[in-house]
C-alpha cells in the first residue's frame, strides 16, 4: 500500500492530511456491496482488497462481469467514482480497506477558505502597514474619513491588480461540477455560491488533474448566462480551474443594529469584540454576527500580497498629493518589482510541479 499512497502524495506539492477515516468492509462471494458512506470533504479514496474480489465503477453487479481485483489491488479514485463502485468476493469472501484523504490544497470551496492554502493577514495588521509604508505611525496617525476611504480603495484596486495578474498556483482551486443536458444543450449552470467567490475560469476539463498521473486535455467551453457551455460529448462530472475573486476591504464598521443587503461590506472591529477582518454579507442579514460563516464570508487577505499592496497603495496615495511626486514613483517601482518577484517564484513552482515524474506501481 505505501506504494500506492507514494504516488498520490507525488500528485500533490504538499503530504495529505492522514486518512480522515479508515473502514473495512467485507463483502461476500458473489454478493455486490457498496463502499461506505464518505465524508462530504474528501478529496480522494484509497480501497485495498485483501482476498479476490471484482467491481463495477457504475453501479453494476461486479458478479455479472466486473474488472479483476486480486488480493493486495490498491486503486484511487475520486469520492463521486467511489460512491459508484460495486465489489463482490470472486471465489470466496474479501475484505476492503477504505481510507480518505483530504488535501489542503483542494478545500478551497470558497475564496474565505483561502487560508487553507495560503497565509492569511487580519485586515486591521495589513491596514497598519499600509499606513507605515505613507511614513506615518498608525498608533497616533488620525485619518479623516474620506483618507480611510481613499486608502481602503486603492487597496481593492490594488488587490485586484494582483489576482489578475498572474493564475497564481495557490488562489486558482480545482472545483468539480455536474453537468446539466437540458436536450437542447449541456451546461455547468453557475452554483448559488458561486458569484461569491469565482473571479474567472480557466479551464475545464474531464478529470480531476491534481490526482492524473498525466497532462489532462481541456474541454471546449463558453460562457453564458446561464453558466458554462460544453459539447454534447462531455462527461457527466467535468473539473474547473477558477480564479478566485479578489477580496474586498472597507472601513466601514459592523453594527449589530443595522439590517445589511446581501453583498454588503463591514470591518469587524477588534475594538467591539471583532476580528479585526472585514466581512461579505452572502444574504439580507440582521443581528447575526459575521462570525457565522453561514450568513458571512471572511474577506480573506493573503501575506504574500502584502508588500506589493502596500507600496502599490503608498503610491497611488501620493501621486494625488502633488508635491509628492518623488515618492509616489519610487513606491510605484518597489511596487512592480515585488509583483514581478512573486510571478518569478509562483512561475518556478508551477516548471517543478509541471516537471515532476511519477512511477506508479
Amino acid at each position: 500500500m505505501s506504494a500506492a499512497v507514494q504516488v498520490v502524495n507525488l500528485l500533490h506539492e504538499a503530504l495529505p492530511n492522514p486518512a480522515t477515516t479508515m473502514q473495512t468492509v467485507a463483502v461476500a462471494d458473489g454478493v455486490a456491496s457498496s463502499l461506505p458512506t464518505l465524508n462530504t470533504q474528501t478529496d480522494q479514496v484509497l480501497v485495498e482488497v485483501s482476498g479476490a474480489a471484482k467491481y463495477t465503477v457504475d453501479g453494476s453487479d461486479p458478479a455479472a462481469g466486473g474488472f479483476i481485483a486480486p488480493n493486495g489491488f490498491l486503486v484511487a479514485v475520486h469520492p463521486t467514482t467511489a460512491a459508484a463502485m460495486r465489489f463482490a468476493g470472486d471465489g470466496g469472501a474479501a475484505t476492503l480497506t477504505v481510507q480518505e484523504f483530504v488535501y489542503p490544497a483542494l478545500t478551497v470551496r470558497r475564496s474565505a477558505d483561502i487560508s487553507k492554502a495560503v497565509t492569511c493577514l487580519v485586515f486591521e495588521n495589513f491596514y497598519d502597514r499600509m499606513v507605515r509604508e505613507l511614513r506615518q505611525n498608525p498608533e497616533t496617525w488620525v485619518a479623516q474619513t474620506y483618507q480611510q476611504d481613499l486608502l481602503c480603495d486603492y487597496m481593492n484596486e490594488r488587490l485586484q491588480r494582483a489576482y489578475e495578474q498572474e493564475w497564481w498556483t495557490r488562489l486558482c482551486p480545482v472545483i468539480a461540477r455536474d453537468v446539466v443536458d437540458t436536450g437542447t444543450g449541456r451546461y455547468v449552470p453557475y452554483g448559488a455560491t458561486d458569484a461569491a467567490y469565482v473571479g474567472a475560469v480557466r479551464r475545464v476539463v474531464p478529470e480531476d488533474p491534481a490526482l492524473a498521473d498525466y497532462d489532462v486535455k481541456p474541454l471546449a467551453h463558453s460562457l453564458s448566462d446561464r453558466g458554462i457551455e460544453l459539447r454534447p460529448d462531455s462527461p457527466d462530472t467535468v473539473y474547473i480551474q477558477i480564479r478566485v475573486q479578489a477580496p474586498r476591504v472597507t472601513r466601514s464598521a459592523y453594527n449589530n443594529g443595522t439590517s445589511y443587503a446581501a453583498g454588503a461590506l463591514v470591518w469587524w472591529r477588534v475594538a467591539d469584540g471583532g476580528t479585526g477582518d472585514c466581512y461579505l454579507a452572502l444574504d439580507a442579514v440582521s443581528g447575526v454576527l459575521p462570525s457565522d460563516a453561514t450568513r458571512w464570508e471572511r474577506q480573506c487577505l493573503p501575506a504574500m500580497f502584502q508588500r506589493y499592496v502596500s507600496r502599490g497603495v503608498s503610491a497611488d496615495y501620493w501621486r494625488v498629493q502633488g508635491d509628492r511626486q518623488e515618492l509616489a514613483n519610487a513606491d510605484s517601482g518597489r511596487a512592480a518589482a515585488e509583483l514581478d518577484r512573486l510571478q518569478f517564484i509562483d512561475r518556478e513552482q508551477q516548471d517543478q510541479q509541471n516537471e515532476a515524474s511519477v512511477t506508479v506501481y
